[in-house]
C-alpha cells in the first residue's frame, strides 16, 4: 500500500512538469530567402524585456516552415515569429516602424503597435500542433 502511495505522489508531483512534444507550423512564408526566427515567452516580464526562454532559427521554406518542440513545458506562452529575409538577425521596419519583413504573433494577433503579453497568450498542449500565419 505504501508503495502505491509513493508512486501516486510521484506522478502527481511530476505532472506539472510535462514537456510538450508538439510542432509550430509557420504558414504563408513568402519565399525561401533568409531564415524564420521564433521566440517563445513564458511571462509578461520576459515579453516586455524581450528575453525569450526559447529562441530558434530555421532556413525559410516557402509556404511553410516547421519548428518541432520537445523541451518546452506545457502551459501559457506567447510566440513571436519573423522572417529574417536579409539575415541581419532583426525585424526590419520601414517608415514609421512598420515591419518590412514578415512576422506573426500567437493567438492570431495582428498588432497596430507593440502588443502586450495578454493579447498574444496561447496554450501549448502536448501533441497539439500550433499554426501561425505570416503577415507581410
Amino acid at each position: 500500500m505504501v508503495k502505491y502511495l509513493i508512486i501516486l505522489l510521484f506522478l502527481v508531483l511530476t505532472s506539472k512538469f510535462v514537456y510538450s512534444h508538439a510542432s509550430i507550423y509557420i504558414e504563408d512564408v513568402a519565399n525561401n530567402d533568409g531564415y524564420i526566427e521564433i521566440s517563445i515567452y513564458k511571462n509578461k516580464d520576459s515579453f516586455i524585456n524581450n528575453k525569450p526562454f526559447y529562441n530558434a532559427r530555421k532556413v525559410a521554406s516557402m509556404g511553410q516552415t516547421i519548428f518541432p518542440l520537445s523541451d518546452i513545458h506545457e502551459g501559457e506562452i506567447s510566440i513571436f515569429v519573423y522572417h529574417d529575409e536579409n539575415n541581419d538577425k532583426k525585424l526590419n521596419t520601414s517608415l514609421f516602424w512598420i515591419p518590412s519583413e514578415g512576422f506573426s504573433y500567437s493567438n492570431s494577433y495582428i498588432p497596430k503597435g507593440r502588443p502586450n503579453f495578454e493579447e498574444t497568450i496561447t496554450y501549448l498542449n502536448h501533441g497539439t500542433p500550433m499554426h501561425l500565419k505570416m503577415n507581410y
